[in-house]
């Protein structure tokens, strides 16, 4: 006689589980052998069944899994705004608390979202006019009077975030920084930034400078080096270079290596920056009198090439 347990089918396992109302795994994992015939391993024995975790428990998703479901159900609850929805979007336990971030796909904004296009501010610029009307210039001030135009959202970081650059600039407080390009440009030079890095870490020692430049100065901002003022010295064409490796007497790729940088305008590795002139053995060869120097023999020449010697 067959000793094998005879299990519930699965959708018997799956009423008996609801009728035990055991919710989640630890508590079938405790609770299971109430009904002799639930297995324990019920991933296993319902292979060929299985859905899952939340199938098994009879539990609905947790979120609606499209978009326009979502969209519904938003409307549903009454929320105009992002404020709202952050609200009361637990009255329906279908809706995610970041719907912005689960519907990227099909996300829009949050008017779109709410269908409320005409509560809110749609364009980043409205809404800094209404700041101005409301003669808000700080920060605080924005969180304490910003509800005396209900358009205007607590959060606008967030609301904008596709033109968002920071409060000052939201606030128009752009007079304390500088007003041209030019300026700030003359202002990092003189502090001596090289690169963002040095330039994130330390801008705040001249209160004129913004953090993000390249946003504020969008129409004129070309390059951090450009910004800076370090501009491309490296020689353009390997005849110059050629010339400058000539003109300092490098005879071994290790010279080369250890001593560029005396001049500033050759590249660390030229093979790379010259790829397309490097290598050939037709421009290895020495032109007449000019890359080449004899020593002691009149047999032996030395063609240099950035610090390699090809002895022809």
């Amino acid at each position: 006689m067959s000793t094998h347990k005879k299990f519930h089918t699965y959708s018997e396992a799956k009423v008996a589980v609801k009728k035990l109302e055991i919710k989640t795994r630890q508590e079938y994992t405790k609770r299971y052998k109430e009904d002799p015939k639930l297995p324990s391993s019920p991933t296993l024995v319902y292979k060929d069944s299985w859905i899952g975790t939340l199938d098994f428990f009879s539990k609905e998703k947790p979120n609606y899994l499209t978009y326009d479901e979502a969209k519904k159900a938003a409307l549903s609850i009454g929320a105009r705004h992002m404020e709202e929805y952050r609200k009361n979007y637990k009255t329906d336990p279908k809706l995610p608390c970041h719907p912005n971030q689960l519907y990227r796909d099909s996300w829009v904004n949050w008017g779109d979202f709410l269908e409320s296009k005409s509560f809110l501010y749609i364009s980043y610029s409205q809404a800094q006019s209404a700041v101005r009307t409301l003669t808000i210039t700080t920060h605080n001030e924005y969180q304490e009077h910003h509800k005396k135009d209900p358009r205007l959202p607590s959060n606008p970081s967030e609301y904008y975030v596709d033109n968002w650059i920071n409060w000052n600039s939201f606030l128009d407080q752009q007079s304390c920084w500088y007003k041209t390009y030019a300026q700030a440009q003359t202002a990092v030079q003189i502090i001596g930034f090289k690169t963002m890095d040095e330039y994130e870490s330390g801008y705040t020692q001249d209160i004129k400078l913004p953090r993000y430049p390249a946003k504020l100065y969008a129409g004129i901002w070309t390059s951090p080096s450009d910004f800076f003022g370090i501009r491309s010295e490296i020689y353009q064409s390997y005849t110059e270079a050629q010339f400058a490796v000539q003109k300092l007497g490098f005879h071994q790729p290790d010279e080369y290596k250890s001593g560029y940088k005396i001049d500033a305008r050759l590249p660390k590795s030229p093979q790379k920056y010259y790829s397309t002139q490097w290598g050939t053995s037709k421009n290895m060869k020495p032109k007449k009198n000019k890359f080449s120097i004899k020593i002691h023999s009149i047999n032996h020449r030395i063609s240099l090439y950035f610090g390699e010697i090809f002895f022809l």
